[in-house]
């Protein structure tokens, strides 16, 4: 038995016999953890002890024969030691760090109602009114039952591009980043001079989406076991489908441009990452896409990693300095020889980004075809395929009660198939509604606001709530 008996020094008893004899008082010994490390240096000390002899052993080297017995480094040994001198005992280790709820914060929406909270900021400045975090947490309160506070809110808005600005008189002004205004604008006049130059034209818009067996009505998003909120259904994998597919007004979905493939990788993420989706699968569905489309037509697509590949991508100030001239003598840009790297590179800094070529865009340019590119910062609501595909969840969520991939899959192909061309004609009626709509708004607001924008102070032009880093 694994126990010792100790007298505790307290008074004898007699036995039947009349003999004195000591109470024993049972103590537990205190074993080891039972972990497999435990059982390691438990076995490297015996076959320590077995295999020498005392003679052999030198004990003024202590902490190298402990290291040696134990089998781990002198390092380690000492680090034990000196951690028991200083505290008087042997310390728990450190717990190590559990990923935090994979659960979504309140700064998250997703893509509809990322758009309610830009149009909502954008009515306040229809209205010749000062938008507030606080003045849209109540807007969305009304909308879609907004549940996160204003320090949330801030987070959102500050996610979409908007920033808070002081005016001279110490008010707070929510604008929007130029950058952004401008891409849109740009976005949208080019759509309005496609319509009205070249009626006939197709224009087909192209988006990808991901799904998982999880997908359901009561939940109206893609959650792992991990997450909290919505269902659970243990599985032993799970796994991902991700669809790109390209449709138009005219023709409906291309049926053979349908690309629907497993993704197994479990650090997908309900942020929107398409985990799985690269440059390499992109580019030869992109090409083989463009060889099917009958006439010169106008593709409509976002600005994702994969859809943006350059052609010469612009060089680092690391780079070397013949890198860099070749990259001038691509986009036409003079320099002389005798300009040392510092200067071409200054060139590099100021052109870079009104010189970009993507891959793609030459592609199909050579092809006969004309890409256009959505506004960044989630301006989906000019992409019918968003409502497409919102229509396609929806069906998909009511018929799945397996839970099962395969059963997702073969859903998602008889969803698309349900899809008519009368769908994607109303989806694309909507949505270039909404461009013209917010085209001819943009330049009222702009003049709405001129006089409060006058106003913002020069120092203060970059002031904002949220700091960039979160």
């Amino acid at each position: 038995m694994n126990r010792r008996f100790l007298y505790d020094g307290g008074m004898p008893s007699t036995s039947t016999a009349g003999l004195p004899t000591t109470t024993p008082v049972e103590k537990k010994v205190k074993t080891l953890d039972n972990t497999r490390e435990t059982k390691k240096i438990i076995q490297n000390v015996y076959n320590f002890l077995s295999n020498c002899r005392y003679e052999q052993v030198n004990f003024n080297k202590t902490k190298t024969l402990t290291a040696e017995a134990c089998g781990v480094s002198l390092k380690t040994v000492q680090n034990v030691l000196k951690e028991y001198k200083k505290n008087g005992k042997i310390l728990s280790p450190r717990k190590k760090f559990v990923e935090k709820s994979s659960k979504k914060p309140k700064s998250y929406m997703d893509d509809f109602n990322q758009d309610i909270v830009r149009r909502a900021i954008l009515e306040f400045y229809d209205r010749s009114d000062y938008p507030t975090a606080k003045k849209v947490q109540k807007k969305l309160i009304e909308r879609i039952n907004y549940k996160g506070s204003v320090r949330s809110v801030e987070r959102l808005i500050y996610n979409l591009g908007f920033r808070f600005r002081k005016c001279d008189d110490g008010r707070k002004f929510l604008t929007e980043k130029g950058k952004i205004v401008v891409s849109r604008l740009e976005f949208l006049r080019k759509m309005r001079d496609v319509r009205s130059k070249t009626p006939n034209k197709p224009i087909f818009y192209l988006d990808e989406t991901w799904l998982n067996q999880y997908h359901s009505p009561t939940n109206y998003s893609w959650q792992y076991s991990n997450i909290d909120g919505g269902l659970k259904i243990p599985t032993e994998e799970d796994a991902t489908l991700i669809l790109l597919h390209i449709g138009s007004a005219k023709t409906g979905f291309i049926p053979q441009c349908k690309l629907l493939f497993k993704n197994t990788n479990t650090k997908s993420t309900p942020s929107g990452d398409y985990t799985g989706m690269n440059d390499e699968i992109f580019r030869e569905w992109f090409m083989n896409m463009i060889n099917l489309l009958d006439e010169p037509s106008v593709i409509v697509m976002d600005n994702a990693s994969y859809h943006s590949m350059e052609t010469l991508k612009a060089p680092t100030i690391n780079s070397k300095k013949q890198v860099i001239q070749d990259w001038l003598n691509d986009k036409n840009i003079s320099y002389s020889s005798l300009e040392a790297k510092a200067e071409l590179f200054e060139k590099v800094r100021i052109n870079k980004k009104n010189r970009r070529v993507y891959q793609l865009d030459v592609a199909a340019r050579n092809a006969g075809h004309e890409v256009v590119r959505l506004p960044p910062y989630y301006h989906y609501q000019y992409n019918p395929m968003e409502m497409i595909f919102g229509r396609i969840k929806t069906e998909i969520a009511y018929m799945n009660r397996t839970f099962d991939i395969t059963d997702v899959e073969r859903l998602t192909h008889e969803a698309i198939d349900s899809v008519t061309v009368q769908h994607w004609k109303s989806c694309v009626e909507h949505a270039e509604k909404m461009q013209k709509e917010d085209l001819e708004k943009e330049l009222i607001r702009e003049s709405q606001m001129e006089s409060v924008i006058s106003t913002i102070m020069p120092e203060d032009d970059d002031y904002s709530d949220v700091s960039d880093s979160e």
